[in-house]
């Protein structure tokens, strides 16, 4: 509703949604709110990325997988 997310898929070839959460927590320095692996069949994987809504004072940094209906957090 704040324009603040946006489902991703990766373009590169052998770059997988996980790959891009590791390098998005690791490695990017982007002050996200949220970054989840999402996985709903075998032919629909993405990458969702919300970022600190306005008025947020501070962004939750989680990541999460979203397998079979279900969050959990992402190792």
């Amino acid at each position: 509703m704040d324009g603040c997310a946006a489902d991703i898929d990766p373009i590169t070839k052998g770059v997988t949604t996980r790959d891009m959460v590791l390098w998005l927590r690791d490695e990017s320095g982007l002050d996200y709110d949220q970054v989840i692996d999402e996985y709903a069949g075998k032919t629909s994987n993405w990458l969702h990325l919300g970022m600190k809504k306005p008025g947020m004072k501070k962004a939750r940094k989680e990541t999460l997988l979203f397998r079979d209906g279900k969050y959990s957090l992402f190792v």
